[in-house]
């Protein structure tokens, strides 16, 4: 029997992550189908998360729809990390944390440091954080959500007050690059079929390491 395999590519920034009704362009999901559909025509892929258009990295597809179904029911129960290494503005915050946040259908955001204090009708987030380095009013973080594929380290480090450098939608900062300063750098986890203890690495972006390197 031939076991579906996950495919981990990495995203490049102004890729989305799958063509939508509202977003028709370039996606990771056509380019990589194409290429497999020169070896088998019937070749499928189906995404198990996703990552923002202006967000890089690690991104989990599989070969079929039940292996895909799989993983997102059994997500919680597979993932062992999901690190993710973001830029943020201010140099204030600490050196590891943990953000236990609630975001009902309207967007609203509540923080707790109670992980059972949990309103009804809203998504838990949960995310750890761990601070690298600081300088030139930056801090660069490894960030590890929990509980849910789409995270949302965006919206929490934004409440927080330390909004990721490059985030238009909820920054301040001038950005100094076309991007978002988030990128899924590493990912471990269970197969969802084999059990096969699997993991995955890229490096962090250039232009993160050097605006807290450099001398301003």
């Amino acid at each position: 029997m031939k076991m579906p395999i996950l495919l981990l590519p990495t995203k490049k920034v102004g890729v989305t992550s799958i063509a939508t009704g509202k977003n028709q362009g370039k996606s990771a999901h056509a380019i990589l189908t194409y290429y497999l559909r020169k070896s088998n025509r019937k070749a499928n892929l189906f995404l198990v998360h996703k990552l923002e258009r202006d967000e890089s990295g690690i991104i989990i597809f599989a070969k079929d729809e039940e292996t895909k179904l799989n993983f997102q029911r059994r997500w919680k129960e597979l993932i062992i990390n999901h690190t993710f290494v973001g830029l943020v503005e201010g140099e204030g915050i600490g050196d590891n944390g943990l953000i236990c946040s609630w975001m009902n259908e309207e967007g609203e955001l509540r923080l707790s440091e109670d992980l059972a204090d949990s309103p009804e009708d809203v998504i838990r987030a949960i995310t750890r954080y761990k601070t690298i380095k600081r300088a030139n009013g930056l801090s660069l973080l490894e960030f590890d959500p929990r509980e849910d594929r789409n995270n949302k380290i965006r919206i929490q480090m934004a409440h927080l007050g330390f909004p990721l450098v490059g985030d238009r939608k909820y920054g301040n900062l001038k950005a100094p690059f076309k991007r978002i300063a988030l990128h899924a750098f590493l990912i471990r986890f269970r197969h969802p079929v084999t059990n096969e203890l699997m993991k995955y690495e890229v490096p962090y972006p250039k232009e993160f390491r050097g605006l807290v390197t450099r001398t301003v």
